[in-house]
């Protein structure tokens, strides 16, 4: 059973009667190369009819850059961050860019969660990376040392080190919720979390249900509970808590 080859760029050189170069300059538009407008169209009116296709590797390692941002999703995946990731590629395809979208977990295991490469994750060189994260992590952490070459941008929690971020203002956001059901009459207000967590400055979310409660002379009850990966059972075992 034979193939048929796929077009070569010496094809459509060959059916103009031009160079492979002269081929190459004018399908990517390079204004420094002196081809005329008729020759330009006679060589994209060829590679249309022979069916061409670029190499689209070819021309990334050509131009040193790839117009591909990857989007890396690390950790626990909620309906929570399903709006943000959605806006952040609409706006990166808008720019005309190409996304690339992967999943890691991550473990207390260094090794099991360095992919040593970007390409590793994505399949694909990248030219940057958007990375929605635990705050604690950074991308060296997941991609080796390949990081400091890529700039980054995380995604989804604020942070205190010098990169660039964009994160959710979770005290606003809880405050705004624990007023609502304050406003709606409503006393027995709990705040649920992990097993593990411990209430601190870091906890924006806490801090502010905490003052809210504060304020309506309402006393802030914890509830901490195994969470897991089933959003359906956790919530089930939250509910009935709240209802003792």
């Amino acid at each position: 059973m034979s193939s048929k080859r796929p077009v070569s760029i010496r094809d459509v050189a060959d059916h103009v009667g031009v160079s492979i170069g002269t081929v190459s300059h004018a399908l990517n538009g390079n204004a420094k190369a002196r081809i005329s407008k008729e020759t330009q169209e006679r060589i994209r009116s060829a590679a249309l009819e022979l069916g061409y296709r670029p190499n689209s590797l070819a021309r990334s390692l050509w131009r040193g850059k790839t117009d591909t941002i990857g989007l890396l999703i690390a950790g626990r995946r909620t309906a929570f961050y399903v709006d943000a990731v959605n806006a952040a590629e609409r706006e990166m395809h808008g720019s005309g860019l190409r996304v690339l979208s992967a999943f890691t977990a991550w473990t207390q295991d260094e090794d099991q969660n360095t992919l040593r490469q970007p390409s590793d994750a994505f399949g694909w060189p990248v030219d940057g990376v958007v990375l929605w994260g635990p705050e604690f992590r950074n991308l060296e952490y997941y991609i080796g040392p390949h990081a400091a070459d890529l700039p980054v941008v995380y995604l989804g929690s604020i942070r205190s080190d010098d990169t660039e971020w964009v994160g959710f203002d979770a005290y606003g956001g809880a405050r705004h919720l624990t007023e609502h059901l304050v406003s709606r009459g409503y006393r027995r207000i709990a705040y649920a979390a992990e097993q593990e967590w411990e209430p601190g400055c870091e906890d924006h979310r806490f801090l502010a249900y905490r003052d809210v409660c504060h304020e309506a002379g309402i006393s802030p009850r914890l509830l901490l509970t195994e969470l897991d990966d089933e959003a359906c059972p956790a919530g089930v075992r939250l509910g009935l808590a709240v209802a003792r």
